[in-house]
């Protein structure tokens, strides 16, 4: 903090303004051809830097496909050169003009300070395990239906115990329906994530041909 607050106060002391910029990449950022640190390279009169992780890494080390930074900097150049640079990544910044300090203005907030990226929320889990929990829930339905034929037994000699059976085989029956549907959903992939990276290709490729383009996606659901 003390190199950042060194930075703000040369840039304002020397008359200029200064941008303050914190950047929160998507987790499978790299998927989607974005590379932050390109786009860090590319801010104009950039006068301060710091790098963050968004959480701490696991204990089996960090994963080279997974972008787990917060990126924070300043930069002497207006805030609409700066925006310029990341605009087609608007989303996942937050951007602060810093007025000179003769200037009155409100209490700056800390730009993006409390906020969470759904993605964070995300929770990578190895297929291997989502099949073998697939193939649990599967068995655990071959057993319910085998709790049919002992009521039916049952109900040859004591109808007491036979609905008492067919109560809890009731229950065991919604249970393992809503964790087979819900095991199943898990193992679906929101087609939203697939879709995300065409308003920048189609932004590109219009900008290229100098037409203007609509694009319009609705859904984006897996469908479950």
């Amino acid at each position: 903090m003390a190199a950042e607050a060194e930075a703000l106060a040369a840039a304002q002391a020397s008359g200029k303004g200064v941008t303050a910029l914190r950047y929160v990449p998507v987790p499978d950022c790299f998927f989607l051809g974005d590379d932050p640190m390109a786009l860090v390279r590319a801010v104009p009169e950039l006068t301060g830097l710091r790098v963050l992780l968004r959480a701490p890494w696991p204990e089996e080390g960090p994963d080279p496909f997974t972008c787990n930074l917060v990126i924070e900097l300043l930069s002497t150049a207006a805030e609409v050169e700066v925006r310029q640079v990341f605009r087609l990544v608007a989303d996942q910044v937050d951007v602060v003009a810093i007025p000179l300090p003769d200037r009155p203005a409100p209490e700056v907030p800390v730009p993006g300070a409390g906020t969470t990226s759904a993605a964070s929320r995300s929770l990578r889990v190895d297929a291997a395990r989502v099949d073998a929990l697939v193939d649990l829930v599967g068995e655990l339905i071959v057993a319910k239906n085998g709790l049919a034929h002992l009521v039916a037994q049952a109900g040859e000699t004591d109808p007491r115990l036979a609905r008492a059976l067919a109560e809890s085989q009731a229950g065991i029956e919604r249970l393992a329906e809503t964790m087979h549907r819900t095991v199943m959903g898990v193992r679906m992939v929101p087609l939203a994530r697939t879709f995300r990276r065409l308003p920048r290709l189609v932004r590109e490729a219009a900008a290229g041909l100098g037409k203007t383009v609509a694009l319009d996606i609705r859904g984006g659901g897996n469908g479950s």
